[in-house]
C-alpha cells in the first residue's frame, strides 16, 4: 500500500525498484503508472505486482525505491527499507497411538514462538496445517477429547512436518 502524505497535488507511480538482501532485484516499470495514481492523502493498493525469479533463497531485508511524477510534472524518488520475516508451514498427521487411525478434529495450538496462539484443526484424515510460522523454535499442544494432550517442539527453518500420536485416556 502506498500513501500520499505530502503536497497538494497527486502523483503517478513511474516505477518501483526492490533490492533484496539475497541479491535479487526487481523493477516494476511504466505499466504500474497506468493503474496507480495517488491522490493527496490517498492510498493505492499494489496487489497486482508480482515477480518470479530463479533465486529461491529468502532475504532478510529489502530496499524499496519508488519513482514518482507529481501532477506538476516534477519527478521525485521515495526510499524505504523493510525487514522480511521468513515464515514456513508446520504440518503433520494426528493419529491414535493404539490403532494408527487418523484423529479428525484435533486442535493444534501454538504455545511458544512467534506464532503463539495460532491454531489449526485436523481434517478427516488427521492432517493439520499451521501457516506462517516464523523461523525459530515453536512449541504446540495437540488435543482431542478422550486422549492425553501432547506437547511437541520443533525448530522451524523450512516447511516442517511433525506427526503426533495420541494416547487414549484410560
Amino acid at each position: 500500500m502506498l500513501r500520499e502524505t505530502g503536497g497538494s497535488t497527486g502523483a503517478t507511480i513511474k516505477a518501483i525498484e526492490l533490492a533484496f538482501a539475497n541479491g535479487l532485484n526487481a523493477t516494476f516499470g511504466p505499466e504500474v503508472a497506468q493503474m496507480n495514481r495517488v491522490t493527496p492523502g490517498g492510498t493505492v493498493p499494489l496487489d497486482g505486482l508480482s515477480m518470479t525469479a530463479a533465486n529461491t533463497s529468502r532475504a532478510g531485508s529489502v530496499q524499496i525505491r519508488v519513482l514518482l511524477t507529481d501532477d506538476g510534472g516534477v519527478d521525485s524518488v521515495s526510499m524505504a527499507a523493510a525487514s522480511v520475516t521468513a515464515t514456513y508451514h508446520v504440518s503433520g498427521r494426528v493419529t491414535d497411538s493404539a490403532t494408527g487411525r487418523p484423529l479428525a478434529g484435533a486442535v493444534v495450538t501454538v504455545t511458544f514462538g512467534g506464532a503463539s496462539g495460532r491454531t489449526a484443526t485436523s481434517d478427516a484424515v488427521g492432517y493439520y496445517l499451521l501457516q506462517a510460522i516464523p523461523v525459530g523454535s515453536v512449541s504446540f499442544n495437540v488435543s482431542v477429547p478422550g486422549f492425553v494432550t501432547a506437547t511437541r517442539t520443533a525448530t522451524v527453518q523450512a516447511d516442517t512436518t511433525v506427526d503426533v500420536s495420541l494416547t487414549r485416556i484410560s
